[in-house]
């Protein structure tokens, strides 16, 4: 006996976000209130105040034209930095389905299974949600399992039957930046940091609230190798049922 199937989801769903971005004048160094422009010596009073700023910092400058230049515009009506968007996602997903039953004797059976579910996403806010700010935090997300499973049924006596089984399934998730924060979509921005660091994205900065970050790559892959027996047993009007399953989960993230 062969039994199989296909199933595909195409998802392009959409995510209504708000969020506070600077207008096109604070953009430029210009601001309706005064705004801190030096601070003294412990960084922790500030010094100087102005309402346009003539010198811009080189490091505010890069994450100027890098990232913030390419986030649109306010629209809020009802806030002079409010923007609100519509961000699409991407939500693809399959199923591949194949089992093959033989019988070899009247007391000996098999069978086999293969079930492979691999998901693939575009995430615009990042995985775990690392900004609403339009372009920011965009991933490219791959998850899903494949697993394999193996049982035989053998028919001891009329009154005893013993199963065994054998399983294994790989999970994984993957995910990859892609947005304005990767490195190579920003290439003007090099801070100078206190610690050396491989991550891919440029680091996190926050304005008036708004975060602009997104979550470095990540590689998970869990696989979980299952072993299992079950017997039926019957003696007179009564059945006994036992077995063990045994299931060992290798866990491994970066």
């Amino acid at each position: 006996f062969f039994f199989g199937q296909e199933f595909l989801r195409r998802e392009k769903p959409t995510t209504h976000v708000i969020s506070n971005i600077p207008t096109a004048a604070q953009r430029k160094g210009v601001f309706d209130a005064p705004v801190c422009v030096a601070y003294n010596k412990r960084g922790n009073k500030c010094t100087q105040s102005a309402t346009t700023i003539q010198n811009i910092d080189p490091t505010a400058q890069a994450y100027l034209n890098d990232i913030i230049d390419k986030v649109p515009l306010p629209n809020n009506p009802n806030d002079p930095q409010g923007l609100i968007e519509s961000l699409p996602a991407i939500h693809n997903a399959s199923q591949t389905m194949i089992r093959i039953d033989h019988q070899f004797t009247p007391k000996l059976s098999v069978f086999f299974r293969y079930l492979d579910e691999p998901t693939h996403l575009v995430s615009p806010q990042g995985f775990l949600g690392g900004s609403d700010i339009p372009g920011v935090a965009t991933d490219r997300i791959e998850a899903g399992s494949t697993s394999y499973l193996g049982h035989l049924t053998y028919v001891v006596n009329a009154n005893n039957v013993l199963s065994f089984g054998f399983g294994y399934r790989p999970n994984w998730v993957t995910t990859q930046p892609i947005g304005l924060m990767l490195k190579s979509n920003a290439p003007d921005i090099h801070p100078t940091l206190p610690y050396p660091t491989d991550s891919i994205e440029v680091p996190t900065v926050l304005i008036h609230g708004s975060a602009y970050r997104a979550i470095n790559a990540y590689r998970a892959r869990n696989p979980v190798t299952q072993i299992f027996m079950n017997g039926d047993s019957t003696v007179g009007r009564n059945s006994l049922l036992y077995g063990f399953n045994l299931e060992y989960e290798k866990s491994g993230s970066n």
